[in-house]
């Protein structure tokens, strides 16, 4: 089996890129708008299926069929020196990569693949710079046709925990935890009624605790759970499932520990926060009604936290039936903010993402012509938005985006420059620099100059820009100053 592709008033604006070059680690030291190709030549046929940086901003690891069509491994290519390296063993005939996660140090890729028996995935683990890779649990063919599920990097880079069944008798999950480089298997949640499920689970920012999400109490209707890192009782922290809708469909736990946000499905999708310890879940995301019915009928497709764990960035349709768009709010709850610009007939916004310093999104829209997707970025706190992508080949898109660990950059998979040839480019994101004049309406005579935002006194005007801030930063030897 192959893996499958996952796939403003009247005024004269100028909004530019500013970020000093000082801003940037040696290593993304570019030129204001350079745009650089990072995977290397691939064969007829290739695409780049999954892309990566990793945590030091250093390289990028991406999954494609580089030497064979069809046939996909796992790749690093290091951004300053452009060297590319395959970090898979040789793969057994029709075995491909299928998924991979990166050490906190950037030092180990954890990766899934079919490597020793077809359609039967496994967890490996390989150094960043290449060399042997080590399967980190007991063959999975001695339990049954079952391939692992859901896994995750422990923060402190020690440990992987991952999903799978390891009881020959029975059809169970359960979720267990290894050495990064494999060695004794220990059981941090026991296996589940035969049929019930571990569909994903997250490890809290220290470490101590998961949270997964299972049908361990009603079949096929999701809940939230936590339970200690070495194991034993779980709690029950979102509230007692009920058999109506499809329960909790995805959550992640806020940066600082504090709060687990989850999408919920009842009579409609909708957003909450919980504190992590468990308590009263609030609804963060406003409704869409219509006369004829009571149920709302907007829905919450995904959304985000920021680093700084004081705001969740969402998608939904939550002012058009049917035209996803992107709002902010505070992570307690409070008043929301639509963050994306206006959009075109027709358009909708696909997907974003938070910069690491929580003050920028940046988000993939069809926002200027109808199915052409593009890059945009816009604070976190609403303004102004401004392309990032660069011009496209007729028929082109920006499939897909990361931004760097760092901020300093977005790394973007594109057909760009060939019409159905997918690469992988980066651009610089960090700070900005706006120039608006009003000639007519109610601001007429105004205008604005901005390098990187505005004093934390001054109440910034509504329809002033907000472009982000500028950052600096330098090196002496061992220290690395950076504002």
């Amino acid at each position: 089996m192959k893996p499958q592709t996952c796939h403003r008033s009247s005024a004269l604006a100028l909004i530019l890129s500013a970020s000093p070059a000082l801003a940037i680690p040696t290593s993304l030291d570019l030129p204001t708008g350079y745009r650089q190709q990072i995977s290397d030549t691939l064969v007829s046929g290739g695409n780049v299926l999954l892309s990566q940086p990793t945590p030091n901003s250093q390289s990028v690891v991406y999954i494609a069929d580089q030497d064979t069509d069809s046939v996909f491994e796992l790749y690093c290519a290091n951004l300053a020196s452009g060297k590319v390296i395959k970090l898979n063993d040789t793969l057994g005939p029709d075995a491909d990569i299928y998924h991979f996660e990166i050490s906190p140090d950037s030092s180990t890729v954890v990766y899934v693949a079919d490597h020793d028996t077809d359609d039967l995935y496994e967890l490996y683990s390989v150094s960043i710079e290449g060399g042997a890779s080590t399967k980190v649990h007991p063959d999975l063919d001695l339990f049954g046709s079952e391939s692992v599920g859901r896994f995750d990097i422990s923060p402190d880079g020690l440990s992987v925990f991952f999903v799978a069944d390891l009881d020959p008798s029975a059809e169970t999950d359960a979720l267990f935890r290894t050495s990064l480089t494999g060695g004794l298997v220990s059981t941090v949640v026991p296996p589940l009624d035969e049929g019930r499920q571990i569909e994903d689970f997250r490890i809290s920012p220290d470490g101590s605790s998961v949270i997964y999400r299972a049908d361990a109490d009603l079949e096929n209707v999701p809940a939230l759970y936590s339970v200690s890192a070495e194991g034993g009782i779980s709690t029950l922290i979102s509230g007692s499932p009920v058999p109506i809708g499809d329960g909790v469909e995805s959550f992640e736990i806020s940066p600082d520990g504090a709060q687990v946000v989850y999408i919920k499905e009842a009579f409609s999708t909708d957003l909450y926060s919980v504190p992590f310890a468990g308590g009263t879940p609030t609804r963060l995301n406003s409704r869409l009604f219509t006369p004829r019915t009571p149920l709302a009928i907007s829905d919450v497709r995904r959304f985000a936290i920021s680093p700084d764990s004081s705001t969740v960035v969402y998608l939904s349709d939550g002012d058009t039936n049917d035209i996803d768009e992107i709002y902010a709010v505070p992570v307690e709850g409070g008043s929301q903010e639509r963050l994306n610009g206006s959009l075109t007939a027709g358009g909708e916004v696909r997907q974003f993402a938070i910069s690491g310093d929580s003050s920028t999104v940046v988000y993939r829209a069809d926002q200027d012509t109808e199915e052409v997707y593009e890059l945009y970025k816009v604070s976190l706190t609403g303004g102004a938005d401004s392309k990032l992508s660069k011009s496209l080949v007729a028929g082109g898109d920006v499939t897909s985006f990361q931004i760097t660990p760092d901020g300093s950059s977005v790394i973007y998979t594109a057909d760009q420059d060939d019409n159905e040839v997918h690469q992988i480019y980066h651009i610089r994101l960090s700070g900005g620099f706006a120039f608006y004049t009003w000639f007519d309406g109610e601001h007429e005579g105004d205008f604005v100059v901005s390098l990187g935002g505005y004093h934390p006194k001054f109440r910034v005007p509504t329809h002033y820009p907000n472009p982000t801030r500028i950052q600096f930063g330098f090196d002496m030897g061992l220290v690395r100053f950076k504002g």
